[in-house]
């Protein structure tokens, strides 16, 4: 059985929340019981309503629940930083050439957030195109924020 139980136990309790209140319309008390008690297993979605019910979210859940357990993973650095050198600030064309290359939309982004980072202007349909991937992306990762971080002078222009 899973600790999940557990740290639902723990996070509702700190919520002040009842067990009836947390499984209202989701599963009955004593279903709940035996999950907080690592008894029973619950289903994915089942497990995302009662959260709904005690209002916590998914990943911060998942977080909490690796805290609690010790399992967080490590965290590496060099996978937040931006990999942007004198070279590739001087010459942003780089990116951009590697988009032509592949298309995608992700080498794109990289040539956009190169050329703002060397303090070049982005046209109105490269500030648009920035825009519309940051506020349609629901979660963001962490090239999204270092995106945003990056081009975060454009939405003030």
């Amino acid at each position: 059985m899973t600790h999940y139980g557990k740290t639902f136990k723990h996070l509702r309790k700190e919520k002040g929340i009842s067990i009836a209140s947390a499984a209202a319309g989701v599963v009955s008390k004593s279903f709940l019981s035996r999950f907080e008690r690592g008894l029973s297993n619950i289903s994915f979605a089942k497990m995302v309503d009662l959260l709904v019910n005690i209002n916590v979210s998914v990943t911060e859940f998942i977080y909490l629940d690796a805290v609690r357990n010790g399992q967080l993973p490590a965290f590496h650095y060099e996978e937040t930083t931006d990999y942007v050198d004198n070279q590739q600030l001087t010459h942003p064309d780089s990116y951009r050439r590697q988009y032509y290359q592949t298309g995608s939309d992700h080498d794109y982004l990289n040539y956009l957030k190169a050329k703002s980072q060397a303090r070049q202007p982005l046209s109105a349909s490269q500030r648009q195109f920035v825009y519309d991937y940051l506020f349609g992306t629901e979660t963001w990762t962490h090239f999204e924020g270092r995106l945003f971080m990056a081009t975060l002078t454009l939405f003030f222009n």
